[in-house]
């Protein structure tokens, strides 16, 4: 059963022409490999690992969105495994370091992805992101995803990180679209809430039934999967 939940009002639909959907913790579950990977290499302390490296690696991004000392997203992530191994004390080389991070290249989409790509054909889809371009493009071929989008878009392209306006606007300008033409898909609150201020139409994917953050612009929309998305889609174009 298809369960619809409107956070705010009752939009109409039908003026989408295009999805923009996140990529980690979206539609890729970036934490579920990278601590598995984490754990391989280091058995017993993977959980621990994963936890100080994502914080890190958030607060990262920050610090340098907001002081303009810009680093891409692979250096940040590698910033933040150096910090949570030298903050547990584990020795590690620069090549297991190495070999941690190409897994990002392997990283898996969640359950019911493809299928709820495939039910989306009829909108022009986007991948945005603060991942680096060739992160991206490993990620998804690997994947087998890389069908299903018009646009792999690397916030990397103006220097900055979600949730800065500047990459939202990046995304809308290469679609050449009109701000409420546009659904925005993000896993993430923080992102979510960030891109329906910018103006975004915003659909939060919330997988763990979480309560939203305390932020201004809240979604329009919430789903459990990815597979309700279409639905809704049909259900409010026709309302």
């Amino acid at each position: 059963m298809l369960v619809v939940r409107l956070i705010i009002g009752v939009y109409r639909m039908g003026g989408i022409k295009a999805i923009i959907f996140d990529a980690y913790g979206t539609l890729y579950d970036v934490q579920g490999t990278m601590g598995q990977k984490f754990n391989d290499v280091f058995p017993g302390k993977g959980e621990s690992i994963r936890e100080i490296w994502r914080a890190k690696y958030h607060e990262y991004n920050l610090f340098r969105s907001v002081t303009n000392q810009y680093k891409d997203f692979w250096k940040v992530t590698n910033d933040a495994l150096t910090y949570a191994l030298k903050h547990l004390k584990i020795e590690a080389s620069d090549s297991t370091g190495q070999e941690i991070l190409e897994q990002y290249f392997q990283v898996k989409p969640f359950d019911h992805v493809a299928e709820g790509l495939s039910a989306l054909n009829s909108y022009n889809k986007m991948i945005l992101s603060n991942g680096t371009l060739e992160m991206l493009n490993k990620m998804i071929i690997n994947s087998g995803l890389q069908e299903h989008f018009l646009y792999i878009v690397s916030s990397d392209e103006v220097s900055n990180y979600k949730p800065s306006m500047t990459v939202y606007e990046l995304a809308r300008s290469k679609l050449s679209l009109n701000k409420d033409e546009i659904l925005f898909v993000s896993s993430n609150a923080w992102d979510a809430a960030a891109a329906k201020i910018y103006g975004f139409k915003v659909c939060w994917l919330n997988r763990r039934n979480a309560v939203f953050e305390e932020l201004d612009g809240k979604p329009d929309h919430e789903v459990k999967d990815l597979s309700e998305l279409a639905g809704i889609l049909h259900l409010l174009s026709n309302h």
